[in-house]
């Protein structure tokens, strides 16, 4: 099961949540423009991604994992160095 974050286009992290359905209720209580909802992960933990599942597109990595809509998705990810600091800027 992904953890997903909410992020703003300046990388910021507004929320994070565990699962699909949360993060539904999540986009749908946060319909602004300027907002995504990405799986966040720690790096170490994209580095042992399958290297099929994983790939940097213009400078940004990507990783193919379950959407909110529950289909399979290609997309950018939101890294972290650890946990404990989810608050601060994301290693991508």
């Amino acid at each position: 099961m992904y953890t997903y974050a909410l992020v703003s286009t300046y990388g910021e992290i507004i929320d994070i949540c565990v699962g699909t359905a949360a993060a539904q209720e999540m986009n749908m209580n946060n319909q602004v423009e300027d907002l995504q909802i990405k799986p966040i992960m720690l790096y170490s933990e994209y580095e042992k991604q399958p290297s099929d599942y994983k790939g940097t597109v213009e400078g940004i990595r990507y990783l193919l994992y379950m959407g909110i809509d529950g289909k399979s998705t290609y997309g950018p990810v939101a890294l972290l160095h650890s946990w404990g600091s989810w608050s601060d800027k994301l290693c991508n």
